[in-house]
């Protein structure tokens, strides 16, 4: 008896964690892209804000 409700607690762990990992790959997917968002958003910021450097320090604006 014991042993069929180890085998079935095993199971069912098995089966817990596959779900999860189901739930959580499109949110893992999506942070991904999000991350990948931000970081191309910084960057073309930071260009802008390079170039009003420049031109500010050029022109004396």
């Amino acid at each position: 008896m014991a042993e069929n409700m180890s085998a079935c607690a095993k199971v069912a762990k098995k089966a817990q964690m596959s779900a999860v990992e189901l739930f959580m790959a499109p949110v893992k997917q999506a942070t991904e892209e999000a991350s990948g968002a931000f970081k191309k958003a910084a960057s073309e910021v930071g260009k802008v804000a390079k170039k009003a450097t420049v031109k500010q320090l050029y022109y004396g604006r």
